[in-house]
């Protein structure tokens, strides 16, 4: 769960850097910036998500 949630605020904070680390590699050209913020949107939803799974299975033990 640490690792969703490391992964997902990544893409929140800076979505450039994971692009580069897992996508780059086939494209021809960067993306346009529509594709960066709707990454940074989804980074934040599951880090949101991921946090809340977290915190619930600890209380729900």
């Amino acid at each position: 769960m640490l690792v969703w949630i490391a992964i997902a605020m990544s893409n929140a904070i800076n979505p450039r850097f994971m692009w580069k680390i897992t996508e780059s590699w086939k494209a021809t050209k960067e993306p346009q910036a529509s594709y960066f913020m709707i990454r940074r949107v989804a980074g934040a939803v599951f880090s949101i998500i991921g946090i809340v799974f977290l915190l619930f299975g600890r209380f729900s033990r």
